[in-house]
Order: C-alpha cells, then structure tokens, then sequence
C-alpha cells in the first residue's frame, strides 16, 4: 500500500518473481543494498570504455554545472517511501550512507534508471561527454577510465546486494508469480487428479457391466431345470410327480367307468372312451356287465396318492384316490396312472384295474363353548326393531344407497358388495349377539358409543326358480359398532363385516 497522496512506484523500481530469483555471485551487508541500481547486464549510456561516450539523454534545463551531491535517504535503511517523505526522516535504528554508496551517488547525482533526467540533472560525467569539453579541473578521457570503472563496479555491488536480500531463500517468503501467471505446480497437479479420478470410475463401470454380462451369460447357458434328489424326497416326503394333472386324469377316467347306462349302443359309446385311457391289459370295460343304471354327478382327486413299486412303473406311476358323487350315494376309488414326462405331465395312461375303497371315517364331535355371554336383551331388540331383516334385504339385492343406512363407513366390501339376487325374500329365524367377554349376562349392559360385539344371525331364503315355498336357511356372523346414542337399539348400531357359517355350540 502507498501512503495518500503518494505518487506510485516507477515502474523501473519494481521487482517480479523472475527478476528476484537470479542469482548474484556477490553479496553486500544489508545496510548497503540499494533499491535505486540497475541491474549488473544493463549497460548505461556512459559506460563506453573508448572515453568517446554516446549521445546524452536529453536535457531539463540548460548546460548548467550539476547541483552538489546530497547523500539520498532512498540508500539508507529508511527506504524509498521516507526519501519521499523528505529525506531527513529515517526509521529508528536506520544506518548512514557507506562511502561507496555516497560515492555513486556524488558521481551519479539526481540519475534515476538510464532513460530521462531527474530533477532536470543528468550524470556529470555524460555532461562533459557530450559537450566534448574535460572535467573542471582539465582531466583527460584516459584519466577519468579509472574512475569510471570503480564507479560501474561499485554499482554492480549495490544491485547484487539488493537481488540478493529479495531472493526468497534469504527472507523465508515465497515467490509471488507475474501478473497473469499462476503458482507453478497447482494446475498441473488438479489436473492429474482429475484425470486419475475419470479414469478410475471408467474402469469400475467397465468392471460392473462385465461381471453382470458373463453373470447373465452364464445364468442363460446353464441348464434351469431342477429336480428334487432322493435324498430331498425321502427327508420332506416330497415328490416331483405331477400330483394334480395325473389326479385329475384319474377322476375324468372314474366318471366315465361309474356311469352305468343300458339304453342300446350307450355301452359300446362308454367303452370306446374309456379305451382312450387306458393301456391294452387293462378291461375296457371297466368292470361293469353293462345290467342297470347310474349317474355320475361329481368325481374329484381326494389328493391322497401311492407310489406303485413294480419294475418298469417304479417312479413314474401312482395309486390316485378318487372320490366320485353317483345317484346311488358316494363312492371312493383308486386308480393306477402311468406318467410318461414327468417334468410336463405328458403321456398319461391307466395301466389297470380300479379298486373300490372304504368312505373316510367318522369323528365324534367334542361339546363346544360359546365365545362369550349372550345379551338377549340386544339381540331381541335388533330383531323385533328389524334392523337384521331391513339389512339383510337391502344385502340381498345389493342395493347400496340402502345398505349406507345399515353399515359403517369402514364397512368391508363383502359387506356392501351384497349377494346381487341370487337369493330373495330372507326372514329372520334367530339372532344372538354376545357381551363382552367378562360381563355377567345376568345385570343389563351398558354399551358406550364405539363399542364392537359380534351378532349370529339365521336367516331362511327363497331360491328363485324352485319355488315360492321352497326356502333355505343360512347362518351368519356380523361385527357390530354402536355409532351413536339413539332412542332405540335398532338406530345406534351398524355393520362393519360380515362372514358365512356359524359352529354348531350345542356339540354332540
């Protein structure tokens, strides 16, 4: 920074990075570095060995003897900014000027850089040169030489001494690069990062689409077909026959062998589809010698199976359980398929004769529990205040605008999707709805608005197209919440979910 009003430094005056980083063979004390000298390789006007010397630098004023020499306070230690100030001010401690320094300074006078008169001064030597006269005192060229030169090398002194006391190594700073440049190394060390950077996340993209080509490669070309071990299949009682396919092969077969017809040429129909099943051992006939009759109203896999263990069959055949529904009440058989792929199902055939099997067996029914106290009280009010049978007519029909009167908004969709018909006319048979588990079913309930209880509600309907007296009873089950307080049991609650089928509580 420059004081106010302080004229810049001349240009001449400054030194760069470039100019402060040669290296000077001499060095002088600091209190005799000079800022003013030029450096040692420029050559000044009057440095001319021959005597003969060049043209001066043009001149301020007129040929006038040269001012006294005045020892600059720009030499001292003070520096240039207190030679500005006035000369006379020097910093605290600052040295006086050596005797080299007064002397080039006495020869030099007011002489700046080389390139103009200073103060309208020039050199006193340039001034004898070009007006081709001698010194005061009559001195010849050859006589001055000496002094000349112990002037120039006295210079070259000073100026070493100043590179010297700016280069970094002598001060501990760091080089301040030129106007324009950069600090050497930064750029091309971001660049070499960067460059690294890329080219790392270009290999490892390389290296993931490589590993996902051969994976799905590998995974393409490898066969995908599994199938279970023996060891697997005896362990999880598993099995890689196709169970379904050859149950329900077994079941069209046993639909056709049970339905029995002796109307002339219904036989001879039977047995040529049931030659199409079978292999050429087995009696196409299917056992049957062709007397009475019997219908087939449903045939179905029990999904009960048998390994058939014989040589040729063994791993590919099966004993399939097959339940068939006649006119003549259910019946229960096996038959033998033979599976020729067993990964596709394709190649089936029966390979002998059915067998006629017991019906399962019967359990005894242990007496049930129900699942909470009864509150007759509700349930006889809901049922007499038809809020079941207005329900479950609009439920009926599927008549939502009239369902939004009976159900919750969070109502399931069963609950308000409704039967669309199938069924008509119901009529309320029973209702129970229960308390909450832990009241006594003997002191009236108080039930609070938010409430949830479950409601087992029998209704009897009427089919269309059986007939107006024909009715059917069935048994569901509501979860009802009491939405508000209302004056009757029939306008607080409402239906949030409905299933089918009640258990049987009374057991036996």
């Amino acid at each position: 920074m420059t004081e106010p009003n302080e004229p810049t430094t001349p240009l001449s005056r400054m030194r760069f990075s470039w100019q402060r980083g040669q290296d000077q063979p001499d060095a002088v004390p600091e209190d005799q570095r000079s800022p003013e000298a030029p450096p040692d390789d420029v050559a000044l006007p009057w440095d001319d060995e021959s005597g003969a010397g060049e043209a001066a630098p043009p001149r301020n004023g007129s040929d006038r003897p040269a001012p006294p020499s005045v020892p600059d306070a720009r030499l001292t230690d003070a520096g240039p900014r207190d030679a500005r100030r006035g000369g006379a001010q020097t910093r605290p401690g600052a040295g006086a000027e050596t005797a080299d320094t007064a002397r080039v300074r006495a020869d030099l006078g007011e002489w700046d850089d080389g390139h103009g008169a200073r103060n309208g001064h020039e050199p006193p030597a340039n001034k004898q040169r070009r007006s081709g006269r001698g010194s005061s005192k009559g001195e010849s060229a050859a006589e001055r030489r000496p002094a000349e030169k112990q002037t120039r090398a006295s210079r070259r002194q000073v100026s070493a001494a100043n590179a010297s006391a700016l280069r970094p190594s002598a001060r501990g700073d760091f080089d301040v690069p030129a106007a324009g440049r950069r600090f050497s190394g930064g750029r091309g060390a971001h660049a070499t990062l960067k460059v690294g950077l890329i080219l790392t996340v270009c290999l490892i993209a390389v290296g993931v689409v490589g590993y996902m080509a051969f994976a799905l490669g590998f995974s393409t070309g490898r066969e995908n077909t599994y199938q279970l071990s023996k060891a697997d299949i005896a362990r999880y009682r598993l099995t890689n026959f196709p169970l379904d396919q050859a149950g329900r092969f077994a079941a069209d077969y046993a639909r056709i062998c049970l339905t029995h017809d002796a109307t002339p040429g219904a036989n001879d129909q039977r047995e040529a589809q049931l030659s199409r099943y079978v292999s050429s051992g087995t009696d196409t006939r299917c056992g049957w010698n062709g007397e009475g009759s019997q219908t087939v109203s449903d045939a179905s896999w029990t999904g009960e199976s048998e390994p058939i263990d014989v040589p040729g069959y063994t791993g590919k055949s099966r004993m399939m359980t097959v339940r068939v529904l006649t006119s003549t009440g259910s019946r229960v058989v096996t038959v033998p398929v033979y599976v020729a792929d067993l990964a596709s199902g394709n190649g089936m055939r029966v390979i002998g004769d059915v067998g006629e099997m017991p019906q399962p067996t019967l359990a005894t029914v242990p007496e049930a529990q129900p699942p909470a106290g009864v509150d007759g009280r509700l349930g006889d009010a809901l049922t007499q205040g038809e809020f079941f049978q207005q329900f479950f007519e609009a439920w009926g029909q599927s008549n939502r605008p009239a369902l939004q009167r009976f159900v919750t908004p969070d109502a399931s969709t069963r609950t308000i999707s409704g039967l669309g018909g199938a069924v008509s006319t119901p009529t309320i048979q029973k209702a129970e709805a229960f308390l909450p588990k832990g009241a006594d079913p003997s002191v009236p309930y108080d039930w609070k608005t938010g409430m949830v209880t479950q409601a087992w509600v029998w209704v009897s309907w009427q089919t269309p197209g059986v007939g107006s007296k024909a009715t059917e009873v069935r048994a569901y089950r509501l979860q009802l919440v009491k939405t508000t307080q209302g004056t009757s049991p029939s306008q607080e609650w409402a239906v949030r979910d409905i299933r089918g089928g009640v258990p049987d509580i009374q057991g036996g």
